[in-house]
């Protein structure tokens, strides 16, 4: 089995290398089985194997006392003195220093001099070089300190799947902010998504949850949502509450779907630009420009395919802008149009029926945001009032965004299409792509 120093040798090899940069001395680092960990210099060829049987005595003398030892002349020093391999020893100064961690020996750093210029150089400069060493063991130590954590979280979050997955129900392990961090194999599959997926689905604003403790017994209700798919699950919900922050186990038997949801998670979409999927950068870009004409007073054409997404991107730019506490109408169809802005309200006969219908023009759209779903299909009289509305639209403080699945230049040269009104549009057009041509972007949706 592998030392502690062995599993983090790369840091050390790396610690090491930094400090014979400054130094430009021998160092090794050598574990508590004799093992060259890290190396620089004489014995960098040997990183992974144990030193010669016949020497190391330094080195075990300081594992065994866990106190540094200072040699400047082995030849007389009564530990050298032992070494079967005294008589072909070429150090002349030598530091071994104890990696300490909880009590344990875990190695020896080792600096030693190859000539008289490196021998002189470390009696010299001894104080600092000890400083530099015992610091190096320290980082050493706190890093195998860290690593011996990490091992243990690891072993216990391991521990915790396992007792999750051993529950015969669905379990849920969440965070003060009704986060999922945990859940077993159960609930994975009763969501339909693992646990390396719930993050994306946070990103992209596609999961909602929200518990709801029915004060009897730790009984509480989780309603959820996931990409539209709706539940509910009835379980118990532990607690665990820490200093800075608490998590919960949620363990949960009974399913249901909501037949007519109360909670107002459920009861209307949002729509916000975040919760639109893809990379492509055609959609990206018309994205991007529906959010710089959100809160702007100019009319918008969003063209493309049938599916696209014309309709709801539409509602998404009504519902980030400034007007999102007003009314988003929706005119599809020539009837439609009508009825709002051509109803005769009052006599026909009347001298002052058109100052009535004004009126009531006005409160319709004052305001509001007007939404003309396939502006291509108006009729001529309506493509006429649909023209005199965007010329006042900023008198009626409305919005005006029409969407089209036409070439309306082509509909302007057949003469169908009255080319004032098509001037109007083409000023702000968004272009929304269709799948077909966002293929890197299936895969996100699928």
């Amino acid at each position: 089995m592998a030392t502690l120093l062995i599993r983090i040798q790369d840091f050390c090899q790396e610690l090491i290398e930094k400090f014979s940069a400054v130094y430009n001395l021998n160092i090794e680092v050598i574990d508590n089985e004799l093992r060259y960990v890290a190396a620089v210099g004489r014995y960098s060829d040997r990183i992974n194997e144990l030193m010669p049987p016949n020497g190391g005595r330094l080195t075990i003398k300081v594992l065994s006392s866990k106190e540094q030892i200072y040699v400047t002349d082995p030849q007389t020093h009564p530990i050298c003195s032992e070494c079967y391999n005294l008589i072909n020893c070429k150090d002349q100064v030598e530091i071994c220093y104890p990696i300490i961690c909880k009590d344990k020996s875990l190695g020896v750093i080792s600096i030693a001099s190859a000539g008289q210029q490196q021998a002189e150089m470390i009696k010299e400069n001894y104080d600092r070089l000890i400083l530099s060493v015992s610091l190096m063991a320290d980082l050493i130590q706190e890093h195998v300190e860290n690593y011996s954590l990490y091992q243990e979280f690891s072993m216990q979050t391991d521990m915790n799947i396992l007792c999750l997955n051993a529950m015969p129900d669905g379990a849920m392990i969440l965070k003060n902010d009704n986060r999922i961090i945990q859940m077993n194999l159960r609930c994975e599959k009763i969501l339909g998504y693992s646990i390396a997926q719930i993050p994306y689905l946070e990103k992209i604003n596609q999961i909602k949850i929200s518990i709801q403790n029915l004060q009897e017994n730790n009984r509480a209700e989780c309603y959820i949502k996931i990409r539209g798919k709706e539940m509910i699950l009835t379980g118990q919900l532990s607690l665990l509450s820490g200093e800075n922050t608490s998590i919960s186990l949620f363990a949960f038997g009974d399913i249901s779907v909501p037949q007519d949801p109360q909670y107002p998670l459920f009861q209307q979409e949002t729509y916000k630009f975040e919760s639109f999927i893809g990379r492509n950068p055609a959609f990206l870009s018309a994205l991007e420009e529906s959010k710089s004409h959100s809160f702007s007073g100019n009319c918008i054409l969003i063209s493309g395919e049938a599916g696209v997404g014309k309709a709801r991107l539409a509602r998404t730019i009504h519902h980030e802008s400034s007007r999102k506490n007003n009314k988003f109408i929706r005119i599809s169809g020539n009837n439609d149009f009508a009825e709002i802005l051509c109803r005769p309200f009052g006599p026909a006969a009347s001298a002052d029926a058109s100052e009535i219908h004004c009126h009531i023009y006005e409160d319709a759209v004052k305001g509001n945001t007007i939404f003309f779903d396939e502006v291509g299909a108006l009729s001529h009289y309506n493509q006429e009032k649909l023209l005199s509305l965007l010329r006042n639209a900023n008198y009626m403080n409305c919005k005006i965004i029409c969407s089209t699945t036409c070439d309306l230049k082509k509909l302007v040269n057949k003469g169908d299409f009255i080319k004032d009104l098509y001037f109007a549009l083409e000023l702000n057009t968004i272009h929304l792509p269709p799948l077909r041509s966002r293929t890197e972007d299936v895969i996100l949706l699928a």
